[in-house]
């Protein structure tokens, strides 16, 4: 997606064009973070669905209320996932961490862009 920037903008329009792209990979990670608590289940459903097994009839009740509680522990985190992923904290340190491979390149760019700016 970087590559695809047009680099003859004005300096402002390329940051703020680099500031959505990594807000971007923030909305991501928050999908991630929502789909995160069904995958017990989502696996049970997958097996089912290549497999054509039922895992279900060789799981008991318990196992089945093991993955509820697992999924209401993995919601419960999901959510304070989800209010700490946003624009508001892309400045925070967690944010930087959990941003260090994709944050890294826009942080480079616009590093970059600064230094051409300071050159003009």
């Amino acid at each position: 997606i970087i590559l695809s920037l047009d680099y003859q903008q004005p300096i402002t329009i390329l940051q703020r064009e680099l500031s959505k792209l990594k807000l971007s990979v923030i909305y991501n990670l928050k999908i991630a973070a929502a789909v995160l608590p069904f995958s017990p289940f989502i696996g049970i459903f997958t097996i089912k669905a290549i497999l054509n097994f039922d895992i279900t009839e060789i799981i008991s009740l318990r196992q089945v209320l093991i993955f509820a509680g697992i999924t209401v522990i993995l919601q419960l985190i999901s959510l304070f996932f989800s209010a700490k992923l946003s624009a508001k904290n892309k400045d925070k340190n967690y944010m930087n961490w959990l941003l260090k491979a994709n944050g890294s390149q826009i942080n480079e760019a616009k590093s970059f862009l600064s230094e051409i700016e300071d050159f003009k």
